[in-house]
């Protein structure tokens, strides 16, 4: 055999191999309704109110223990999260003809999952918001679902079975100025009076 050959086997061989990587991540629809497979899981704010618009994002984290879990991106490319529909679908998210990538997940096996959701207008991503420590985020208990993808080609993604509903910490705000004077004033005047 001649080194050309042997040089375009082994590219063949790697190339092959690339596709093969390319799509043996795990992958899931991003929804938290499906009739179909029984998940309908709606999320609420801190009040019980379905979180609705852009103002909310979900997110999926996955990975193969459930201390190894990793943001999971979209295949259409990185966003911090996906927002939740208006109207009578309040409470849902979708990712239409999208879905998401699991990279630290081999495509048709078993992952641990969370669902993480958070109001965006107090940071972009899930860990912004819960690093502020006022609350605004939320997630759902760990759930085992099968991945989708693997040597398949497209790869098909599965369903988030076993996803539940779940509700975000209220926010407390931060104090006013006008409040922490209020609060201290009493104590101020304690202070400075004479005794008799």
């Amino acid at each position: 055999m001649s080194m050309r050959i042997a040089i375009q086997i082994v590219l063949v061989c790697a190339s092959v191999l690339g596709l093969q990587t390319a799509y043996s991540q795990g992958t899931f629809l991003m929804s938290n309704y499906d009739p179909v497979v029984g998940v309908d899981a709606p999320i609420f704010d801190g009040g019980g109110i379905p979180l609705a618009g852009a103002d909310y994002l979900a997110a999926l984290y996955a990975g193969p223990s459930p201390n190894s879990l990793q943001p999971a991106v979209l295949a259409s490319g990185p966003k911090p999260g996906v927002p939740f529909s208006s109207g009578v679908d309040a409470g849902y998210f979708f990712t239409y003809g999208d879905y998401m990538v699991a990279n630290n997940v081999f495509g048709g096996s078993y992952a641990w999952l969370q669902v993480v959701a958070w109001d965006a207008r107090l940071g972009a991503t899930y860990e912004d918001v819960v690093n502020l420590g006022i609350g605004g985020y939320g997630q759902s208990p760990l759930f085992y679902a099968l991945s989708g993808g693997g040597a398949t080609l497209p790869p098909p993604p599965n369903p988030l079975i076993g996803l539940q509903s779940f509700s975000l910490l209220p926010v407390i705000p931060e104090p006013s100025a006008t409040l922490i004077l209020l609060v201290g004033l009493p104590l101020l005047f304690r202070r400075f009076r004479r005794p008799k």
